[in-house]
């Protein structure tokens, strides 16, 4: 790519940083998207903060040896609406 056309595409990325994330640790600050998970029943899913029940953490023990801590978000999925679309199966993707 020439670096004319370089220069270009940095300077248009810069001049609206609210659109993209300025590393590939940070999510950006963009207003032009509002996110929220819909739940089935309408009902807001907030709680008052509480420290993790034991029984959402789950010990996993990784192949080196190593202890992974995972949280169960099962009660959350319970409650949040599907997606209405099914996800495509590879082998018709790559076969198309």
């Amino acid at each position: 790519m020439p670096e004319e056309w370089k220069e270009r595409i940095q300077e248009k990325l810069n001049s609206i940083p609210e659109v993209f994330a300025l590393d590939e640790l940070s999510f950006g600050h963009t207003t032009a998207v509002k996110h929220h998970i819909r739940l089935q029943d309408d009902t807001p899913f907030k709680e008052r903060s509480r420290p993790i029940h034991p029984s959402d953490l789950v010990v996993v023990k990784k192949k080196n040896g190593k202890i992974r801590l995972c949280i169960d978000y099962r009660k959350l999925n319970s409650r949040t609406i599907k997606d209405a679309y099914a996800l495509p199966n590879i082998e018709e993707t790559f076969s198309a």
